[in-house]
């Protein structure tokens, strides 16, 4: 049986430590109907600074994972080969990635992402939606 508990990762960053916990078990995220699996649904960004939420829904597949599409734009969450989960916008420029997560997981981690455009940087919490969300 996997271990249940909720995790406490610390990250360091310029500003010093900052803690992040799980926001669901990886039961709650992968649902077990009939016999199998499910992929994740929906899931939400939300920014670490503001509480910005940035929402993705699945939308077909890329390199045999599920691939999300950002509700309100043209940014996509993909898994590559070369570059594990990502986030992307046209000409496949990334500009988001997941911190301390193994590259090869089947969806993308629950787990602190960090953005990058320009000069600017954000920390955000991927948080997996109900069906209702």
């Amino acid at each position: 049986m996997p271990d249940q508990r909720k995790r406490t990762h610390h990250y360091r960053f310029d500003n010093g430590f900052q803690d992040h916990k799980q926001a669901l078990s990886r039961q709650e995220r992968h649902p077990v109907q009939s016999g199998g699996m499910t992929a994740l649904s929906s899931f939400a960004f939300v920014r670490h600074i503001d509480g910005l939420r940035y929402h993705f829904e699945r939308d077909g597949e890329r390199h045999g994972r599920p691939a999300y599409r950002r509700t309100d734009g043209n940014v996509w969450c993909v898994w590559s080969p070369a570059d594990g989960w990502h986030c992307e916008i046209a000409d496949a420029l990334i500009t988001a990635h997941p911190l301390n997560s193994s590259a090869d997981e089947p969806e993308p981690p629950a787990t602190v992402w960090r953005s990058f455009k320009g000069d600017r940087s954000y920390l955000y919490d991927l948080q997996p939606l109900g069906p209702a969300a």
